[in-house]
């Protein structure tokens, strides 16, 4: 399960792809995409339950939204991309031979992610069926759900306190996100409340 409601499911699959999204490094490195984009994605941590647990904090945001488009306004403010960035992000042709991280595979599921964000704005008989393609979908290594588990268990020490510990920097603007702050969702030019929290990167495991 990647959620128990839509909105819970939209946060999950968009935390999961700006998780993967941080392999863009890899892109940049080879000077293939443009450095000053993507530093925000690139600045998160290599290894991957390092970097889950920088996401944490903002899929907390995204969960208390009150809309789809605040939701994905949190991860569109912090890391300066959208969603439809990312999905020709990863369609790139780069990634053709990436067989670990990144690639088409992704930019299916991103694209997924937009439509169920879309439908998400109203009553739309498509939501229901997007919710099963993304239960259903596949990357690079399994399904969406099982990497959602994966990354929640091995993290799982960690987001006991970080997350907590975040939610509640969000809630009485104390420790724990380093800032709130507001500017315009490229979706509807509404205010998007997201955390700056960064991290330096860490070497270790990019799957």
């Amino acid at each position: 399960m990647l959620g128990a409601s839509h909105l819970e499911v939209l946060c999950n699959v968009v935390t999961l792809i700006y998780h993967e999204a941080r392999n863009v490094r890899h892109l940049v490195h080879e000077r293939l995409l443009p450095s000053e984009k993507w530093r925000y994605l690139v600045s998160l941590p290599t290894n991957r339950s390092d970097a889950w647990r920088t996401l944490v904090p903002i899929r907390a945001v995204a969960l208390a939204s009150p809309s789809a488009e605040r939701a994905l306004g949190a991860f569109e403010t912090r890391f300066r991309v959208s969603l439809a960035a990312l999905a020709d992000m990863f369609a790139n042709e780069n990634w053709l031979h990436a067989k670990l991280y990144g690639g088409n595979a992704w930019a299916v599921i991103t694209r997924l992610a937009i439509e169920l964000a879309e439908g998400l704005r109203g009553e739309n008989e498509s939501v229901d069926r997007l919710v099963r393609e993304l239960e259903d979908a596949r990357h690079n290594t399994g399904s969406l759900a099982e990497k959602l588990d994966r990354l929640e268990r091995a993290a799982e020490a960690g987001l006991s306190t970080v997350g907590q510990s975040s939610v509640r920097g969000v809630r009485n603007g104390t420790r724990g996100l380093a800032m709130l702050y507001s500017e315009p969702c490229s979706i509807t030019g509404e205010p998007a409340v997201a955390s700056v929290l960064m991290r330096p990167p860490v070497r270790g495991n990019s799957i």
